[in-house]
């Protein structure tokens, strides 16, 4: 919005100056009016400067600009035609149509209501001023319309957002166990399972003491094994999870959970995969190994590496990675069997085919062309009879229904297109509307009306910010509805003199209208981009965090237990003057060796000390605070353990 803020001003001020100086109910279609519009131009010019600049952006900002619309609406009111023919609050209001959506989408429905207020104010005083008929009712007409039509876009796209949030945190979920289950498991290949060894040597030593130490040295012999037999990591992780499961993961431990899926699944040697070392594409810290996965493209490359037969060492070359607003686009080389004879290569394509988020106005659009096809029977408009718009209002919600429900049955359709079921109602409009509308009570000055045409140009949001994403299909069918909506409307008028003229200045305003959304569209597709990429770095930085703590987790639980095996040598040192109990076995009369069980506890914190060198380092923040370790005691000795979260 932010964006595309400055060339939707231009572009509506210019459409507003076409309609108000040459259409026979606007407010500057007289010779002092057109004067007017030229400093009216001026000063729209130099609001596109401001706003550029920024200057807007701030409190004082914004009150010079309502300042600014205010005293442009409080000219184009006071200039009105000789004729009498009066366009009501709506020709004054026109301009203040930006600025409305701006404030809305940027900071609310609040500060869009106050950016409002004065113009709003500014065109019922001068109308007072000048005796022209204007009642309460349409003073708050037009602004509620467009307060209503801004609010209910923004909705629509927090909506939205926040349900991409919420089906993102479910994926990062399981971005979060299986990065956790692999870190935690890579430790124990950097040390962890050499360290635990001794560990549980040590327990055995110590289990001889016939002493309470002894019994708990049984206990924590069983918690080191746990440990070991990756048991204890099941504290940490969801219920549901699933290694044998595909779910979102860096490329690096989605190839470390195949290899250990599939050497899980071998009966012999010659089957099972070992991953080279030195490679980038196994290494989470790296930009290859980094590369986040969906789920779909987790599951297509162990399928991939399932019918290749991947088998033996295997080094894998990340030949080309693309990101998309939906993920990363993926090319594999797969080279198997580097010791033996049996060499091969083969190449994977990972596609991202999730589809990305994108700002649906589809139904929502609908829903709103339905409250516009009404605004047609308001007195200030051509008061066409509510029997005729209350069934077309209808149409459009039944259309609404129609395309929630297509999209629900058929996910894969092109949502874009669906913007064409906007047409029925338009030419309803355009047929009966034009028909059946009061004519003669529409104003003094009896200004032909096209009810066809201002439908068309306030549905242009939903048909132009669509446009870009139609297939070449749903742009035909659209180009030959709009022009069938401007033939019905033409021809179901009851021409009279100066009809033409009239007809021509609303085509250029609809035209206008559908030209400019578009630049709207691009401005809410690149936000669409920003909070794709937003949410994806989010669950990479997710993906980093777990595989951190997972390795941080099993250091502190290994270094825990090594801490457990020296307090108990403290104790069965301290009570060997203590007499063995007369009911002794053979077993409790073996000796322990404190010296033995020193020396293995030394080794052991010389080997977390060398694993420390190791611990992955991927760069994922949360807020400003690193997720490496940032201390570690002495080797050997436990770090808090603050838990999974």
């Amino acid at each position: 919005m932010v964006a595309a803020r400055v060339p939707l001003h231009l572009l509506l001020r210019s459409a507003n100056l076409v309609w108000c100086s040459f259409h026979a109910d606007g407010p500057l279609n007289s010779r002092n009016g057109r004067r007017v519009a030229a400093g009216v131009a001026t000063l729209d010019v130099l609001q596109a400067v401001l706003l550029r600049s920024g200057v807007f952006d701030s409190r004082n900002g914004r009150l010079l600009r309502a300042a600014l619309d205010a005293a442009e609406v409080a000219a184009f009111v006071l200039i009105y035609p000789e004729s009498g023919k009066d366009g009501g609050m709506a020709a004054a209001l026109i301009p203040a149509a930006g600025v409305t959506v701006e404030r809305t989408y940027a900071s609310g429905p609040l500060s869009a209501a106050g950016s409002l207020a004065a113009p709003t104010a500014a065109a019922l005083l001068c109308r007072r001023l000048t005796k022209r008929p204007t009642s309460i009712a349409e003073a708050f007409t037009y602004p509620a319309l467009l307060l209503g039509t801004s609010w209910v876009l923004r909705t629509i796209e927090q909506a939205s957002r926040r349900l991409l949030e919420r089906r993102e945190e479910q994926r990062r979920q399981s971005v979060r166990d299986g990065n956790f289950f692999l870190g935690w498991r890579q430790f124990l290949q950097d040390g962890g399972g050499l360290a635990l060894d001794e560990i549980q040597k040590q327990f055995v030593e110590l289990m001889k003491h016939p002493s309470t130490a002894g019994a708990r040295s049984r206990s924590e012999l069983l918690n080191a094994q746990r440990l070991k037999q990756d048991i204890s990591v099941a504290q940490f992780l969801s219920p549901s999870f699933d290694l044998r499961r595909a779910a979102p993961s860096l490329l690096a431990v989605a190839l470390q959970q195949y290899q250990l899926r599939c050497n899980n699944d071998s009966n012999a040697l010659e089957d099972m995969i070992y991953l080279q070392d030195g490679i980038p594409a196994f290494d989470a810290s790296t930009a290859q190994g980094g590369i986040l996965l969906d789920e779909d493209q987790v599951s297509a490359l162990w399928d991939d590496m399932d019918a290749i037969g991947v088998a033996g060492e295997t080094s894998i070359e990340v030949l080309e990675h693309y990101q998309r607003p939906a993920g990363w686009d993926v090319r594999l080389r797969v080279i198997s069997g580097l010791e033996g004879g049996n060499r091969t290569e083969n190449d994977i394509n990972l596609l991202a085919i999730r589809s990305p988020w994108q700002l649906e106005l589809v139904t929502g659009g609908l829903l709103l062309q339905g409250i516009w096809v009404l605004s047609v029977s308001s007195p200030a408009h051509a008061r066409v009879p509510l029997r005729v718009t209350l069934p077309i209002a209808g149409v459009n919600v039944l259309a609404a229904a129609v395309a929630e429900m297509i999209v629900r049955r058929r996910p894969e359709i092109n949502r874009a297109n669906l913007a064409v079921l906007c047409l029925p109602a338009s030419w309803l409009v355009a047929l009966a509307g034009t028909r059946t509308m009061r004519r003669k009570t529409y104003n003094p000055g009896g200004t032909p009306m096209y009810p066809g045409m201002h439908v068309l140009a306030g549905n242009g949001y939903l048909l132009s910010s669509n446009l870009v994403r139609m297939s070449p299909r749903g742009r035909i069918l659209l180009g030959v509805g709009i022009a069938g909506q401007v033939a019905a409307s033409w021809f179901s008028n009851r021409r009279r003199s100066g009809d033409g003229a009239a007809f021509i200045v609303e085509s250029i305003w609809s035209a206008l209208s559908l030209s400019g959304i578009p630049m709207l569209a691009r401005g809410i597709g690149r936000m669409a981009d920003r909070v794709n990429a937003e949410q994806q770095a989010a669950t990479a930085a997710a993906a980093a965090a777990a595989y951190e703590r997972g390795w941080s987790a099993s250091f502190e639980k290994v270094g825990a237990a090594n801490h457990s095996a020296r307090i108990l040598l403290n104790e069965v040192m301290s009570a060997a003057g203590n007499p063995l109990p007369l009911n002794a076995g053979p077993h409790l009369l073996e000796q322990v060796s404190p010296a033995v069980v020193l020396e293995k506890n030394e080794y052991v914190r010389a080997i977390l000390a060398n694993a420390l060198a190791k611990r992955p380092s991927i760069g994922a923040a949360r807020g400003n605070e690193s997720l490496q370790l940032r201390h570690v005691p002495a080797p050997g000795w436990p770090v808090a353990n603050r838990g999974w979260r």
